[in-house]
């Protein structure tokens, strides 16, 4: 039987993938997207006992109840519009 020659262990080089910032940028994006995720489902399977359980951790429960058309105040701090003239 011939013997099997080991390679020499080379030094590892290491090269930097992402910087300090990128990284930071990932993992709120992660979070983000995980949150936006279990939010979403959770309003999507409403019956479930799991999208329950994420709606009550999170406290996604908001009171609302039904009124009748023409009912609500009407909303006074709309924007207005501007218009300079210019001087000459």
């Amino acid at each position: 039987m011939a013997k099997q020659q080991s390679a020499a262990p080379r030094a590892q080089e290491l090269y930097t993938r992402f910087t300090v910032a990128q990284r930071i940028e990932h993992i709120v994006l992660l979070t983000s997207f995980a949150t936006l995720g279990l939010t979403g489902l959770s309003q999507k399977f409403v019956g479930n006992a799991v999208a329950e359980g994420i709606r009550t951790s999170f406290g996604l429960r908001v009171e609302t109840r039904s009124v009748p058309a023409g009912t609500l105040p009407r909303f006074e701090l709309k924007a207005r519009r501007v218009v300079r003239e210019a001087a000459g």
